[in-house]
């Protein structure tokens, strides 16, 4: 009530103390006994007409010059004045609550008058009567006065100096009391503590226990937990006896310090030692501790210890099964449960409620509880099932478990027993119905949603009911179907009855056109597609400019959309897009689409019926009709692909080609680029397949191809002997790309397409260029000696034979050579061929004086030229090897027939002469014996690689020679070196 709510929340001690002193001035004593309440009730019960007379009595007196410096009087007349004072400022304060005065400074201004002249009066007696008996009285009203006028700081220094120099004891514990309040109300507990601890000493003051009070509230806001709770705890166990009994009633500070101690216990404790509570405040209150334990429970809850809530809750639900709050502790179990993420233990706590609190369960029948308590139980009993509901529908739609399942509809059967009128009946069986049919049991949910059109009275949710009802059976139906069941007998009357209903709720024109459309897609979902059509093609003619038209239109493309009836689909897509009216929503663009799409499926039809010809017409003309569709790409490489059926493959070519040079970024490009390259390929037309390459890679010189294409088109060029312009190519490789693993060594294939074109200049030109350019390979470095000494004359042959060995013995890992292998063996066999040459024609010659020396000759050379025949046939180049083989067998041949013809047999009788040489035959034998060895290695050789040339006729012939056998069958050894491109011909 305006000011004087704010008073009494700020000073209502003060305010008592006030009346106390003023309304017992005679007997301080006296006064301490009467309750606050009382005293406050005295002062309101003078009335006003009383009061004036009493004030006009005192005024009369006081003007008698006998009675004018009576301090009692005065004090009299001063408690009469503060006393109307007071009745006017609670009437100004109700005429402001009341609006029939504005708040502010003037509205209070009379009660005001009033009170000064209280104030004035004290002062007066203070000041001009110094040995009055009860100055001390008129110092503490006038402190007490000022504090309440708002002069708190003189009322402060007025009240200390009364604490301070008073010796009546009533007069300092009402002035201790006073400053304890004013600092405990500033929010300073630590100035108030010493005032209260002051009332202590007056364990017979009725102010007393308001001191213990105080000062436990005092030590709580300070945080000393261990002081609030002993003052506190003092307070419970204090014994009253009737006066004091009193007194805690009226400020019931009794159960004011039970629910501190409470407060307390729940700020120090936490953890486990919360379990402590039960004992500890039982042993505090043994009457009382049952409640206490329960605002400790709401105080830990409220404080987020919702652990420790919970162990307080679960001592509570122990002491008592029929307690009125057991219901409200058990709620707050389950909601610490659940804030504590424990789910599962917040649904079985919930589980407790629903089996303890329930109608039917003896905390319910209780004789003792009253209907309010049983309504709020129920209101809890509501949210609990329903909250239940929730969680196991939830999980047993997600787990699918019978057990679940059941248990869910346990719920949901208790919420209607308990809830039968319930305003969420309806919406729960609503819920109950789609759990139903989420589980599909289709006929229950169907006959639940048709029960529930009965309790609808709107009709939106009417139209839904029906429609999910609808639904039910039809998903009943697709579903056994699927499983091939038959279906059951009433499934269809259901099921049309279903539609009656729905048919029933077509009032006004736009619900009218809405049901229209929603029939229609009925129709479509039962699969009666032509009933669906007529009625969307209805609603489109008669309601072309509503948005259901538009989505009819839609249903009708949906319609043979799913039929895959692509010329309806075009034909109506055609025919929407003449409905001006339907182009909005961005429908128009969607039409387009569809006739874009459906215009490039038609053409299927063709290639269906193999009209190949026509077919890559069409897309041509698709092109023309549509040059931006996102389909362009696709008909260019369909008409490819068809005129390629046709045999047209000269049309197809273009075709692949658009897709090459106007839509890089296709999915078809990659293909579009070989299908130009088979084509060129399979028609033998190089020259257009090398012009193609080569404008490939200068179109896109970054695609991964290009490098590739372009080195092919230069060997295409190579193939088809255009020299020049293969030449050209390997070099714009070689400046293109000069990083790429071919440009490396593409001086030597230069030097090699020149060879083979015959042009020896230019070879041996870029065979010593890529000599000279230092970055060579050790093949290409030994071919380049071996084809410059093939290009060049006798002597530069030697010369570049001689170089191609001397830097093929310097060569470390000889195996790994690979082409230049077989020409290093060809460059040393040439080599030795001096030196064979010279041993072949060394023959003994008269005189005998130079046999000595022709045999030392002809022996060292055998000597050398066998180890370095024997070194090329470790190289493992066969041909070359065979050769080394033939020529190591021909030394020894030569060797003996060399001995045989010796000429100084001539000399001797012929028949002794043919003695000698089968001597000699039979001595030299081994060199015979020896050199079929070597041929005979030769030979194997040549049946295991299939190798044959002249050396193979020699090894062939000399063995059959020495042997007098055949031993060797004609094979046909390819062109090249490399034994591993070698075939036999049978």
């Amino acid at each position: 009530m305006g000011v004087l709510s704010t008073m009494h929340a700020l000073s209502l001690t003060l305010f008592a103390l006030f009346v106390v002193l003023a309304t017992f001035s005679q007997s301080p004593a006296v006064a301490e006994d009467k309750s606050l309440d009382e005293i406050y009730r005295q002062g309101q019960d003078l009335t006003e007409s009383k009061r004036e007379e009493l004030i006009k009595l005192t005024e009369d007196i006081l003007r008698n010059a006998e009675n004018r410096d009576s301090p009692d009087l005065w004090l009299r007349l001063a408690e009469y004045y503060w006393e109307k004072g007071r009745a006017r400022f609670i009437k100004e304060n109700e005429a402001i609550d009341q609006g029939k005065m504005k708040p502010g400074k003037k509205a209070f201004e009379e009660s005001e008058k009033y009170k000064n002249k209280a104030v004035k009066i004290y002062q007066q007696i203070a000041k001009q009567h110094p040995d009055y008996p009860d100055r001390d009285k008129v110092l503490l009203l006038l402190g007490l006065a000022l504090y309440e006028m708002g002069h708190q700081d003189l009322a402060i220094n007025q009240l200390k100096e009364v604490s301070q120099t008073t010796k009546k004891v009533p007069y300092k514990i009402h002035a201790n009391l006073s400053l304890g309040e004013h600092y405990f109300q500033e929010g300073k507990p630590e100035i108030a503590v010493p005032y209260y601890e002051f009332l202590l000493r007056y364990k017979d003051s009725k102010f007393y226990k308001l001191a213990l009070y105080k000062l436990a509230w005092c030590y709580y806001n300070m945080k000393d937990y261990k002081q609030a709770f002993r003052y506190f705890k003092s307070i419970i166990n204090i014994e009253s006896n009737t006066t004091f009994q009193q007194t805690l009633e009226a400020f019931e500070i009794k159960d004011e310090a039970a629910k501190g101690i409470v407060l307390v216990f729940a700020d120090m404790v936490e953890g486990p030692e919360a379990k402590t509570a039960k004992t500890l405040l039982y042993s505090i209150s043994p009457k009382n501790y049952g409640l206490m334990l329960y605002r400790l429970i709401n105080l830990f809850f409220d404080q987020g210890k919702n652990q420790e809530a919970i162990w307080v809750a679960q001592d509570y639900l122990a002491i008592d099964p029929y307690q009125n709050f057991n219901p409200l502790v058990q709620k707050i179990v389950y909601e610490a449960y659940y804030k504590l993420d424990q789910f599962n233990e917040s649904i079985l706590a919930k589980k407790i409620f629903q089996e303890k609190y329930n109608p039917e369960a003896p905390w319910f029948k209780h004789t003792s509880r009253k209907q309010e308590e049983r309504e709020k139980v129920m209101e809890l009993m509501d949210v609990v099932l329903k909250s239940l509901i929730t969680h196991y529908q939830t999980v047993a739609m997600k787990l699918k478990k019978q057990d679940l399942i059941a248990e869910t509809k346990h719920w949901y059967d208790l919420y209607f027993a308990y809830f039968p009128n319930s305003k969420a009946k309806f919406s729960l069986q609503l819920k109950y119905a789609e759990f139903l049919y989420e589980l599909g049991e289709y006929m229950a949910a169907f006959d639940y949603y048709m029960a529930l059109m009965a309790s609808s009275f709107e009709r939106t949710m009417k139209l839904k009911i029906a429609n999910d009802a609808i639904l039910s059976l039809e998903n009943l139906k697709k579903q056994l179907t699927e499983k091939k069941q038959p279906h059951p007998p009433e499934l269809n009357e259901k099921l049309l009855f279903g539609y009656q209903e729905y048919l029933k709720l077509k009032p006004g024109k736009k619900e009218t056109i809405t049901t229209t459309l929603a029939v229609a897609k009925i129709f479509h979902e039962l699969k009666k597609e032509d009933a669906a059509e007529k009625i969307c093609l209805q609603l489109i003619e008669e309601h072309t400019n509503t948005q259901e038209a538009l989505f009819a239109a839609q249903l009708i493309l949906k319609i043979h959309s799913d039929r895959k009836d692509t010329k309806k689909l075009n034909d109506y897509a055609k025919q929407f897009l003449a409905k001006r009216e339907l182009h909005h929503d961005g429908f128009k663009k969607d039409l387009e689409i569809i006739y874009e799409r459906t215009s490039f499926q038609l053409i299927e039809k063709l290639i269906d019926e193999q009209q190949y010809a026509q077919a890559a017409e069409a897309y041509m003309a698709f092109i023309g009709e549509f040059p931006t569709s996102q389909f362009l790409d696709k008909a260019y490489n369909n008409a490819g692909i068809n005129f390629e059926k046709a045999g047209m493959t000269a049309k197809a070519v273009p075709c692949y080609m658009a897709i090459i040079t106007k839509l890089p970024s296709s999915s078809n490009f990659d293909s579009s680029v070989k299908n130009v390259i088979r084509l060129h390929t399979a028609t033998g037309n190089f020259d257009a397949l090398a012009d193609f390459m080569v404008y490939f890679s200068l179109k896109y010189p970054k695609r991964e191809e290009s490098p590739g294409y372009l080195f092919q088109a230069a060997v295409f060029y190579e193939k088809l002997g255009n020299t020049n312009k293969a030449v050209e190519l390997y070099t714009t490789f070689a400046q293109r790309y000069p990083q790429h693993p071919k440009a490396a060594h593409l001086t030597f294939k230069i030097a090699e397409v020149w060879r083979e074109a015959g042009k020896s200049a230019n070879a041996k030109k870029t065979y010593q260029k890529y000599l000279d350019e230092g970055a060579r390979t050790e093949d290409n470095t030994l071919l380049c000696w071996y084809h410059l000494g093939k290009l060049g004359t006798p002597a530069e042959k030697e010369t570049s034979f001689r170089k191609g060995a001397n830097y093929f013995d310097g060569v470390k890992k000889k195996g790994a050579l690979k082409e230049g292998l077989q020409a290093a063996a060809e460059m040393k066999m040439f080599l030795l061929d001096k030196d064979y040459d010279e041993f072949l024609k060394i023959e003994l010659k008269l005189p005998e004086s130079n046999f000595p020396k022709q045999i030392k000759r002809k022996g060292e050379l055998k000597e050398q030229l066998e180890e370095a025949f024997l070194q090329l046939i470790e190289l493992g180049v066969n041909d070359v090897g065979i050769e080394a083989l033939v020529k190591i067998a021909m030394l020894r041949v030569d060797l003996q027939d060399m001995l045989l013809n010796d000429p100084t047999l001539m000399k001797i009788d012929p028949e002794e002469r043919e003695a000698v040489k089968a001597e000699l035959r039979a001595q030299t034998q081994p060199l015979i014996d020896e050199a079929v060895s070597f041929l005979q290695k030769g030979v194997d050789i040549a049946f295991n690689f299939n190798i044959y040339n002249d050396w193979t006729n020699k090894a062939q012939d000399l063995l059959g020679k020495l042997t007098g056998q055949l031993r060797f069958k004609p094979v046909f050894r390819m062109s090249g070196t490399n034994l591993d491109f070698v075939t036999e011909v049978n």
